[in-house]
């Protein structure tokens, strides 16, 4: 298995392809707009808010990947409010659906391309290499959606039969 194939098989292990641990696929369906809207009452963030978190990140990242230039760095813009932190179930759907949509782009993407194009430089800004960053991607959507599990557990809409019991 080369490098290419590592972070591919990562990606699904992250999106859709349940193996050690769940997906956001599995994390994510069956909740309603209300139950993603849900804050634990504390500062946390809903898993709404997190949903948005991802599709921000991960379409930055994915349009750098593509080559579309945009800012090398956001400070102030805070990812976890996104366009819509609640709503109906229709607009929560369309919000899954756009994540869903991001990480098949990023599968695609990575599909495409060469093993060059991973040993390369992110940006001629830093010193990270594709690969690497690739790898933080699939580690950043891995945490945020054990986040997912863990306030759909508070809340009660967790089903264990789905993992993580």
């Amino acid at each position: 298995m080369n490098l290419k194939e590592i972070l591919i098989e990562q990606m699904h292990a992250c999106h859709d392809e349940t193996n050690w641990f769940v997906t956001v696929n599995t994390a994510l369906a069956g909740l309603n707009a209300g139950q993603a809207a849900w804050k634990n009452g504390s500062t946390n963030n809903s898993i709404w808010q997190i949903t948005n978190h991802l599709i921000f990140w991960n379409r930055l990242y994915l349009s750098r990947f593509k080559g579309i230039s945009g800012p090398v760095f956001i400070r102030d813009y805070d990812s976890f409010r996104g366009e819509r932190t609640s709503g109906t179930d229709q607009e929560w759907k369309k919000t899954v659906e756009e994540l869903d949509d991001v990480l098949k782009e990023w599968e695609e993407a990575l599909s495409q391309a060469d093993d060059e194009k991973l040993k390369s430089l992110m940006s001629k800004d830093t010193e990270g290499f594709w690969a690497s960053y690739l790898g933080h991607v699939n580690l950043h959507n891995a945490y945020h959606t054990g986040q997912i599990v863990t306030l759909r557990k508070q809340q009660g809409s967790w089903d264990e039969t789905k993992g993580v019991n």
